[in-house]
């Protein structure tokens, strides 16, 4: 036992006699003290910078300064004068040759038949090495008769229809009495086109425009589309109504319409049979919208009349004699398919003594899209149009009456 402790104590060291535990519980004491110094040295500084302020001076703006220079003149100063010729006034003229024109004229009939002569004439503004004397036209206010039979005369009287096409006007003819294919003047023809229903030939106002111009001496032109719910259609001298389908018409549309036909208004209404379909002989659905538009338009006036062959429409420019031409020629029923019989008549809604309304189930506007074999198709239409111009009561010669009136 005693040898033990001897070696223990030969091996011992002074360090022997530290205590560990206490040791780190002083670093850790050290540690603590040394972070919390070394906050309160940061805390310092920080809260100085952060409490203190500041008086800063706000920067200056920029300057600019504009330095202006005089010009200055590397050559003498002067005036370039330049004389400027006087302006001469010329002018040119050019002598028209003469020209031969030729006009077919057709006289009435005689002993043996309708005469076709040619009359020929010279142009004005020929130069035929005379002294050319400019005449003096007079203008004389032209007022429309008031009977149906005696038309304006072009012989006797003169209007200047080229300088009334401004617009405010849609239509407007005068008629020789005594040759009525003697006619001239303009009008603008366009479909009527509905809230519930568009035209069934598109193409026919065209091709009828076409005709008017290459058939009479009116000047025709298409116009925009026509509404019958606008104030447009009161200025139209001639309403061409076309459908194949069942449709509604508005209570504007209605209102319209009536009002329009009862103030000189003309309206060819045509009902159409659906495309690919052969035009029965019982009403139509377009046939029934349309016949219940004019009894709701006119109500007890829209009374349906069979138009007899002697009526002045199949006699306004072109003559039958025989009534309507049918949708068809004989040509076309004998090498065509086997179609419907049509109506062989026009019907038409009379206000007073006034034709307001052709009602027809004849499809002309079909025919007037085809490009052959429609020639009768086209003449009922030029007569059709030229009555309408011409009608006394109508819009065309409201027209031309008020127009009197002012210029008087």
């Amino acid at each position: 036992m005693a040898a033990q402790i001897d070696s223990f104590k030969r091996f011992s060291t002074p360090t022997d006699a530290l205590s560990l535990e206490e040791l780190l519980r002083r670093q850790r004491e050290l540690l603590y003290w040394a972070v919390i110094a070394a906050l309160v040295v940061l805390a310092v500084p920080v809260t100085y910078l952060v409490t203190r302020e500041e008086d800063k001076k706000a920067p200056k703006p920029p300057t600019m300064h504009l330095v202006v220079r005089k010009p200055r003149l590397t050559k003498a100063f002067e005036f370039d004068k330049r004389q400027i010729p006087k302006r001469q006034m010329t002018r040119q003229v050019r002598a028209a040759k003469p020209e031969i024109t030729r006009k077919p004229q057709i006289r009435r009939p005689d002993l043996v038949g309708k005469i076709k002569t040619f009359r020929f004439g010279v142009e004005t503004g020929a130069d035929l090495g005379l002294e050319v004397v400019q005449p003096e036209v007079q203008r004389v206010a032209v007022k429309s008769p008031k009977e149906p039979e005696k038309r304006i005369s072009m012989q006797e009287e003169f209007l200047d229809l080229d300088a009334l096409d401004i617009g405010r006007y849609k239509g407007l003819v005068v008629q020789d009495p005594a040759d009525k294919q003697n006619i001239t003047g303009f009008v603008y023809l366009a479909l009527a086109w509905g809230n519930d229903f568009k035209p069934s030939t598109q193409r026919a106002i065209f091709e009828l425009v076409e005709a008017i111009n290459g058939f009479t001496q009116i000047r025709a032109e298409v116009d925009d589309h026509l509404f019958l719910d606008s104030r447009a259609i009161f200025r139209s001298p001639f309403v061409y109504i076309s459908v194949d389908q069942a449709f509604e018409p508005t209570e504007q549309e209605i209102s319209n319409l009536g009002t329009y036909l009862r103030q000189g208004g003309f309206a060819l209404v045509e009902a159409m049979s659906e495309l690919g379909r052969d035009a029965a002989t019982e009403y139509t659905p377009a046939e029934a919208s349309l016949r219940e538009l004019l009894k709701a338009s006119l109500g007890r006036d829209a009374r349906f009349k069979v138009i007899p062959n002697d009526h002045p429409i199949y006699h306004s420019f072109y003559d039958f004699d025989d009534g309507p031409p049918p949708q068809r020629t004989q040509e076309q029923l004998r090498f065509g398919r086997d179609f419907n019989p049509e109506v062989p008549f026009l019907e038409g809604i009379f206000l007073g003594d006034r034709l307001a309304v052709i009602f027809t189930t004849k499809e002309y506007g079909r025919a007037w899209e085809k490009e052959f074999r429609n020639e009768p198709q086209l003449q009922i239409g030029v007569n059709l149009v030229v009555f309408a111009l011409t009608q006394q009561g109508s819009i065309a010669q409201q027209q031309i009456d008020f127009y009197t009136e002012q210029n008087r």
